[in-house]
């Protein structure tokens, strides 16, 4: 089976697993069903956020990502250089490239449930790289992604940083 199956399929894998031991999902949540709330969300939502954004970004499809950004608050995305605000669709496409490199494209296939970590400020992502909240009608937006933890290394031979999709 397909990993981007398998991070798709994860929440619905531990409902069949409790109904099978014999109780309900309602009555037996995993443990971790209530670790969203702090951030104003549900791990139901969170779930559904994190394989729209696996599936987009997997595909390298700019315009369902900018789709998943709140425009309406002040959101910080990293273009490689900068932290910058974006305050509209158009604007974001047109540093899509910049911001959603290759690099950042396999980070997020890398998310997994229990790689997230949720506070009154959203749910985020490979220590703060990306940050995401509900917005004024409830639904997960993308509203910080930070510069990365750590620079990818320069090549042993080189010395030189790998290009950006490399």
């Amino acid at each position: 089976m397909p990993s981007s199956v398998l991070k798709v399929a994860w929440p619905c894998v531990i409902a069949a697993a409790v109904s099978l031991a014999g109780g309900s999902a309602a009555a037996q949540q995993p443990p971790d069903s209530t670790a969203y709330a702090v951030a104003g969300t549900d791990s139901a939502s969170v779930a559904h956020f994190v394989a729209t954004l696996q599936h987009a970004a997997a595909a390298n499809d700019s315009v369902a990502i900018a789709g998943l950004i709140d425009y309406r608050q002040e959101n910080f995305l990293w273009n490689g250089t900068s932290a910058r605000r974006y305050a509209t669709r158009a604007a974001f496409l047109r540093a899509y490239h910049l911001i959603f490199d290759g690099r950042m494209r396999r980070e997020i296939a890398a998310v997994t449930p229990d790689s997230l970590f949720a506070n009154y400020q959203g749910v985020m992502f490979n220590s703060g790289r990306v940050w995401f909240d509900p917005d004024r009608e409830g639904r997960l937006r993308i509203v910080t992604i930070n510069a990365p933890v750590r620079p990818p290394a320069p090549h042993k031979h080189t010395g030189r940083q790998p290009p950006p999709d490399a």
